[in-house]
C-alpha cells in the first residue's frame, strides 16, 4: 500500500508548512481521499526529518462510540507501510460515574514521538480526565520539558466556532490548541478558512488509474421527479430497496469475477437531534424495520453504543464495516457517520419523518469510497445511490479579501514568554516570608497539629475523603474514598500534584521543610496541606507569580490573512462600511454590495457603527476592520486553569502608528463569562503598560445600547477617556 501522487503532494505541502513555521494549516480533502493514511504518512515523515526535536502528537476525533478505537486500529495497520512505524496509544477515560476505580491510571505522559488518539468526549466535564486535571497536567509536562506539540483535529468543522470556545466543555480543547506548536485541521467541509490550506479536489482522486472514490452518482433511481415532492417515506424506502436488491446481485457477479467478496450496504440516516421518545420517530423507525424484514434484508440499528440487530447478534462498528459483513442495512445517526470508514456502503437513504438534517457531505462520503482493495475501476462498484425526499437548505458563505495595500502592514499581537514561566521567575523570598509569618504562627501550628492527629489516629491512615457528589436518577449522596495504607496516601498526593504541577515544583520544598521541622511524616503532612490549606497557599502562589510574570508579556508583529471565510446557516445582520471604504481593510467578495461586514452580535453592531462615525472625521486613521477570528490579531492570557489561551479581539484600528484593538462585551449580566472578561482585562493591562503605541480596549454595551469604553494604555491621559472621538483627539 503506497500513497498516490495526489496524496504525496498533499503530504509534501503539510511538511513544508511545518518547516516554514506556519502555526495552523487546514487539510481540505474530500471524504474518501484517504486522510487517515495521509496523516500517518505525514507524522512518520515529520518524525524522520526532525529527529532532534522532542515531538509529541495528539489526534482528536469525534467520540461517536467506537470511532476512536477504529481510527487507532487503522493507524496500527498502516504501520506496516511506513518507514518509521508510529507509537500509537488510544486514551479513553471512563465516565464520571465510574471514575473512582482506583486502578485506573488517569495520566497522559508525554514521550518523544508518541501519538495519542483521544475522543472529543475526553474534554468534557463528565470524565475522569476533567475531574483529575489530566489534560492540564499533560500540557504542563509538555511546556516544562520543552516538547513541541503537534495537535491534529479530525473533522475540524465540528465544534470549532468562537462560541463553542467559551463553553465549559471546550476549555481543555482550546488549551490544547493554545499549547500546540503546529495545528493540523482536517475536514471535507470547512466552516472557516485560514490563510494556509492544503487542498485536494474531487477531480484529483483519479490518479494513475487508482480511484479512491466512486464517480457515478445516481439519485432517486426509479422515482419520477414530479413524484418526489409528495412521495411518502416508506414508498421512498421501497424504491431504494428495489434498486438495492439489483445492486446486491451485481456485487455477487463482481465478487466472483474479481475474487473480492464485497457485500454492499444500504445506510439509512436518522436525525441525531430527534428525541427517541417522540411518538412519530418511534413509529416511523418501527415501520422502516418492518419493511426491511418483509424484504428479507438484515439490518442493524446503530445509535452510538446502542446496537439493535434484526438477527439478535452482537456487532461492533468494525464488524459491519468489513467488506464481507452479512449486515445489509445500517440505520444510524449522523454522529457515527463522521470518520466512519465503510467502503462497502453504496446507498444512502434519507427520509423526512426521521431526518430533519440537510444532506451532509460527510455522510454522503460514506457511500463514495471505492470498496476495491486494489482501488481499481469497475462500472459496478463505481456507482453510488442516494434516495432522499429532503430539500437541502442553502448555506450562506462570505469571503473577505484583504486589500492589496494592506498586505505588508504590521499589527501588534501579544505573546507570553513560555520559557520565563518557570520556578526561576518565582519570588521565593516573598513567598517564604509570607509562609513563615502565617504557618508558623501559634494559631496555624495548632490547627495543623489538630488536623494531623484527627486524620491519622493511632498512626494508621484510614481516611474518608470527599471526592465528589454522586447524582443520578437512582441516588444522590457523597462518594467517599477510603485510603487504607501509606501507598494509597502517596498515590493520592501524587495525583493531586499532577493537577497542579507548576505550583508543586515551586512550593513543595517549602512545605517539606515545614513538615520535617515539626516532626511529621512527609506524605501525611503533604496530605494535610493539600486537603485543608491548598486554596490559601495556591491563592498566594498565583498572586506572587502574577507579579513575577509581568515582564513576560510582550508584543510581536503579525499580518492580516489574505482572506477569510464566514459560513452561516442563518443570515446574520450586517453593517455597511461604504462611507469609510478607503480605510476599511477587507472587501466582501461574495455580496452584491462588497461594502458590508457580517457581525456576530448586537453589541458588535453597535460598537462598529460608533467607530465608523468617528473614523470618518480623522484622516490620521489609516486602517479599520473587524478582526478575523482565529487568524487575525490576538493577545495571549493566563486562563482560569493557569494555562495560556489566545484572545482574538473584535476590531482593529490604526491611528498613524498606534494600534487600537477593541474587544466587545455585554455589560453586567449580558456578559456570558464575567470571569473570563476579568482575566482578559488583567492581561490587556500588562500589555498596554509595557508596550508603546498600543491601546487595548474593552467596550461594554448595556441594555440601553450605551457603550462604556475602557481604554488601556501606558499613557495616563488615555485611560480615563470614554469615547472613540476623545481618544482620537488626544492622539492628534
Amino acid at each position: 500500500m503506497n500513497t498516490t501522487n495526489v496524496q504525496n503532494r498533499a503530504i509534501d505541502e503539510l511538511l513544508s508548512a511545518y518547516s516554514n513555521n506556519y502555526s495552523s494549516v487546514l487539510l481540505n480533502a474530500p471524504t474518501g481521499s484517504g486522510k487517515t493514511f495521509m496523516l500517518s504518512s505525514f507524522i512518520s515523515r515529520l518524525i524522520e526529518s526532525n529527529s532532534n526535536e522532542k515531538l509529541i502528537f495528539v489526534i482528536v476525533t469525534l467520540s461517536s462510540s467506537e470511532l476512536p478505537k477504529q481510527l487507532t486500529k487503522k493507524f496500527r495497520e498502516y504501520n506496516d507501510f511506513l518507514n518509521t512505524p508510529l507509537n500509537i496509544e488510544h486514551k479513553e477515560p471512563p465516565s464520571k460515574m465510574v471514575s473512582y476505580v482506583k486502578d485506573y491510571e488517569s495520566v497522559i505522559l508525554a514521550e518523544k514521538n508518541k501519538v495519542f488518539i483521544l475522543g472529543k468526549s475526553s474534554f468534557t466535564k463528565k470524565t475522569i480526565f476533567y475531574e483529575r486535571g489530566v489534560i492540564k497536567g499533560f500540557l504542563e509536562q509538555i511546556r516544562n520539558e520543552n516538547y513541541k506539540l503537534i495537535y491534529i483535529r479530525d473533522e475540524a468543522h465540528y465544534g470549532n466556532t468562537r462560541e463553542s470556545w467559551d463553553s465549559e466543555d471546550k476549555k481543555a480543547e482550546t488549551q490544547m490548541q493554545d499549547s500546540a506548536s503546529f495545528i493540523l485541521e482536517m475536514t471535507a467541509t470547512p466552516k472557516y478558512t485560514p490563510g494556509r490550506q492544503v487542498i485536494i479536489r474531487n477531480s484529483e482522486l483519479i490518479d494513475n488509474g487508482e480511484r479512491l472514490i466512486k464517480q457515478t452518482e445516481l439519485k432517486n433511481t426509479g422515482i419520477k421527479e414530479l413524484q418526489l415532492e409528495n412521495i411518502s417515506d416508506l414508498d421512498l424506502l421501497q424504491s431504494a430497496i428495489n434498486q438495492f436488491k439489483i445492486l446486491k446481485e451485481e456485487y455477487i457477479d463482481y465478487s466472483i469475477q474479481n475474487e473480492q467478496e464485497i457485500n454492499p450496504a444500504m445506510l439509512i440516516q436518522v436525525d441525531s437531534k430527534t428525541q427517541k421518545t417522540s411518538k412519530q420517530f418511534i413509529e416511523t423507525l418501527a415501520s422502516i424495520k418492518k419493511k426491511l424484514n418483509k424484504n428479507n434484508l438484515s439490518w442493524l440499528q446503530y445509535f452510538g453504543d446502542e446496537k439493535i440487530s434484526s438477527t439478535k447478534e452482537t456487532y461492533s462498528l468494525q464488524d459491519i464495516s468489513l467488506g464481507n459483513s452479512s449486515v445489509d442495512v445500517i440505520i444510524f445517526k449522523i454522529g457515527p457517520a463522521i470518520g466512519w470508514d465503510i467502503p462497502r456502503a453504496a446507498m444512502l437513504v434519507q427520509m423526512r419523518k426521521v431526518n430533519s438534517l440537510a444532506l451532509n457531505i460527510q455522510t454522503l462520503g460514506r457511500i463514495r469510497r471505492n470498496p476495491s482493495k486494489r482501488l481499481e475501476y469497475n462500472s459496478i462498484i463505481d456507482k453510488y445511490y442516494l434516495y432522499s425526499n429532503y430539500q437541502k437548505p442553502t448555506r450562506n458563505q462570505e469571503t473577505y479579501l484583504l486589500k492589496s495595500v494592506y498586505e505588508k502592514l504590521n499589527f501588534k499581537c501579544g505573546k507570553i514568554d513560555r520559557k520565563k514561566i518557570t520556578k526561576n521567575n518565582f519570588d521565593y523570598d516573598s513567598f517564604g516570608e509570607w509562609f513563615s509569618e502565617n504557618f508558623e504562627s501559634e494559631e496555624k501550628l495548632n490547627w495543623f497539629k489538630k488536623s494531623y492527629e484527627n486524620d491519622f489516629k493511632n498512626n494508621e491512615p484510614v481516611l474518608l475523603i470527599l471526592n465528589d457528589v454522586v447524582e443520578d436518577r437512582f441516588s444522590f449522596g457523597y462518594y467517599k474514598e477510603k485510603i487504607i495504607d501509606l501507598i494509597d496516601l502517596k498515590l493520592y498526593n501524587l495525583n493531586f500534584e499532577k493537577k497542579h504541577k507548576d505550583y508543586f515544583i515551586i512550593v513543595k520544598p517549602i512545605l517539606l521543610q515545614f513538615i520535617e521541622k515539626q516532626g511529621y511524616e512527609n506524605d501525611k503532612g503533604l496530605y494535610i496541606f493539600n486537603r485543608y490549606f491548598f486554596q490559601e497557599l495556591f491563592g498566594k502562589y498565583r498572586n506572587v507569580k502574577e507579579k513575577m510574570e509581568f515582564s513576560n508579556y510582550h508584543s510581536i508583529v503579525s499580518k492580516m490573512p489574505e482572506y477569510y471565510i464566514i459560513w452561516d446557516d442563518q443570515k446574520k445582520e450586517k453593517v455597511n462600511f461604504h462611507s469609510i471604504n478607503e480605510i476599511y481593510g477587507f472587501n466582501n467578495a461574495n455580496n452584491d454590495d462588497k461594502y458590508v461586514q457580517t457581525m456576530d452580535s448586537i453589541p458588535e453592531i453597535i460598537v462598529m457603527k460608533d467607530i465608523i462615525k468617528s473614523v470618518k472625521k480623522y484622516s490620521e486613521v489609516t486602517f479599520f476592520a473587524k478582526n478575523p477570528v482565529f487568524f487575525g490579531v490576538y493577545f495571549e492570557y493566563i486562563n482560569d486553569n493557569d494555562l495560556i489561551s489566545k484572545s482574538f479581539l473584535d476590531f482593529v484600528v490604526k491611528f498613524r502608528n498606534v494600534d487600537i484593538i477593541i474587544e466587545v462585551k455585554g455589560y453586567g449580566q449580558r456578559d456570558i463569562d464575567l470571569e473570563k472578561t476579568a482575566l482578559l482585562e488583567k492581561a490587556y493591562r500588562k500589555y498596554s503598560k509595557t508596550e508603546k503605541n498600543l491601546i487595548l480596549c474593552i467596550a461594554k454595551v448595556n441594555d440601553s445600547n450605551f457603550i462604556d469604553y475602557n481604554f488601556l494604555s501606558n499613557e495616563t491621559s488615555v485611560n480615563d477617556l470614554k469615547t472613540v472621538d476623545a481618544l482620537f483627539n488626544v492622539l492628534l
